[in-house]
Formats: C-alpha cells, structure tokens, sequence
C-alpha cells in the first residue's frame, strides 16, 4: 500500500471511530463497508463507512485531498446516494470545500463534515491538550543460549527465525521486567520452547541475558483538529482530535476519549520491544481511553545478539 493510500485509510478509519462515538444506542458504524447494488445484487458497492439504525442508512464518503472539494463530487455523491438506495450521504472533506461545492450540498441535502485546525488561542481555550510517554525496554549485549539435545548435524539457524525467536523472548522478558526497572539492570529470563524447530534442531529452551533498559520517548501534541460541519465554529464541532506525528492520534468526543495508535510509525530504538503509551492531560488527569491499533508492529533489531548452543539440553 502506497504511503497516500495508508493516510487515506487511516483518515477513514478516524471518522469511523469518532461516529461510532457519537451516535446513539444501537447504531451500526462499518468501516470499508460493501453494500449490494440494487440494480445488481451480486456485486457489492464499496462505501468508506456506513451507518446503520432503525433501516435507516447513511453512506459517509471521505477525502483527505489538499485541495478543497469542489461541485463534481458533491454531484457524484448525489447520484451515489440515489442509485444505493442510501437514506443520507455525508461528505467529509479534510481540506475544506469551495463556495459551489457547498451551495450543491445544501441544496440536495448532502451532509457537508471537515476538519479545521486550531490556533494557537482556540486550544489555549480548549485546555485539555495531552503528553504522552512512550515506554521501551531495550537490550544491550543480547545473549540467546539454545538448550537442545546432542547432534552431529551442523547448526544452520535462519536469520529472521533467530530474529523472531529473539523478539519474542525479549517481549516475555519485557513484561517481567518493566515495571522493576528504574536503571539498567542484568536480565536473565527463559521460556520453554514447544515443537520449535530451528537450523536443523530441536529446541527445548531458550535463556535470554542481557543488560536491560528502559527507553523514555516524550510526545507533544503537534496541531489540534476539529471535526464537525462545515464553516462551524472550532469548538462547537463534534469532536476534536490531537495528532502526535504519524504516530497517534487522540479522538475526544463529549467524555468519550479515543487513542488510535499506529504501530507501523512507532520509532523504535535498536534491540527494543514496546511496552505502552501513557496519556496525560493538562490538567493532569489521566483520562479513560479505548484504544484502537493500526498498522503493523515492525520491530527494529539488529542481528548482533549472540548465540549459543547448550547441547546437554538444560532448561534450568
């Protein structure tokens, strides 16, 4: 997936989660829905996200272009409402629409959403702008010892097997550990392996050492968006979102509060294995969140760990 295609999907996926926080009991929100065509049931109509409730059906159509839309969308999703059968279409633009656009809208009731920054003076007024802190465990001097049985055949372990056996050590041992490290301290945590198969052996344990850290990264918010009608005033909209880099984003909407975490954008130190994200507002609560994961987790790990082999088969 291009980087503008992943932006788009996250877009969508943002205003899929800030509707399914603001509307009423027994609402079905759908993000990449598909909808049967009436005119040809067999095939399926891609729709960004749709909202279901009482039979009633409302397709919400996104764009994250940096020009703002103009007429000949307005026109599209005019003719997409009709053709789907769809009870109400929304349009949600995050650059804005031109003068044409929005008259076309308001005249056959298309349902006009965007997303205006604030300044500086609106969020000061706003007042509950987030830190976060996110928490890493990074290994120094990684050892993997391999307890297996005794054998003539030589030790030939594929690389990104050793990689993935060593996160996943690492990822145990971080769970143990974090909460008990306040400097870097020696680390020397096991597991037991279960039919693992590796260079040509059986492995019955494997023992990680290492000298254990803990990695700090400090964010700040890095603008302030709000999202709601078009042309409305900023903190009168329906919700307001916090970007922290590609890295996250936090949706408030009334006492609802979401954190939307893009794992693939996590910048991670070398040898390291995340651990969480903290949130604290200004005024120094921590909030309730429901979190919601995107993207896929890429460790970052460099092949510089030792090995070594423990034929005796030991597992203490």
């Amino acid at each position: 997936m291009s980087s503008g295609a992943a932006k788009s999907v996250k877009f969508e996926r943002m205003i899929a989660r800030i509707h399914e926080a603001l509307e009423i009991a027994n609402t079905e929100v759908t993000w990449n829905d598909r909808i049967p065509d009436p005119d040809n049931p067999s095939r399926g109509r891609q729709i960004d996200v749709s909202i279901r409730n009482s039979g009633h059906l409302t397709i919400v159509e996104c764009r994250l272009h940096k020009a703002p839309q103009d007429v000949k969308w307005i026109e599209e999703l005019i003719g997409r409402r009709q053709s789907l059968g769809a009870d109400a279409v929304i349009a949600v633009s995050a650059s804005g629409f031109t003068e044409g656009a929005m008259l076309k809208a308001q005249r056959y009731g298309v349902i006009t959403r965007d997303l205006t920054t604030l300044t500086v003076e609106e969020i000061r007024r706003w007042g509950k702008v987030s830190s976060v802190v996110v928490n890493h465990v990074q290994f120094d001097n990684p050892k993997l010892i391999l307890s297996c049985g005794r054998s003539s055949s030589p030790f030939a372990p594929n690389r990104q097997a050793l990689m993935d056996l060593f996160y996943e050590t690492a990822h145990r041992a971080t769970l143990e550990v974090f909460d008990k490290l306040c400097e870097t301290a020696a680390v020397d945590i096991g597991l037991h392996a279960e039919d693992l198969i590796l260079g040509g052996r059986q492995i019955h344990y494997v023992r990680l050492q290492a000298a254990a850290r803990r990695i700090v990264q400090r964010i700040g918010t890095t603008a302030v968006l709000a999202y709601g009608v078009a042309g409305e005033i900023p903190l009168s909209r329906d919700a307001l979102v916090e970007e922290f880099g590609e890295i996250m984003n936090i949706e408030h909407v009334d006492s609802a509060n979401i954190m939307a975490v893009d794992l693939s954008a996590i910048d991670q130190p070398v040898n390291s294995v995340f651990h969480s994200a903290e949130v604290t507002m200004s005024m120094g609560v921590t909030p309730e969140l429901r979190v919601a994961y995107l993207g896929e987790f890429r460790p970052s790990l460099e092949l510089s760990f030792s090995v070594t082999l423990d034929e005796q088969g030991a597992n203490a």
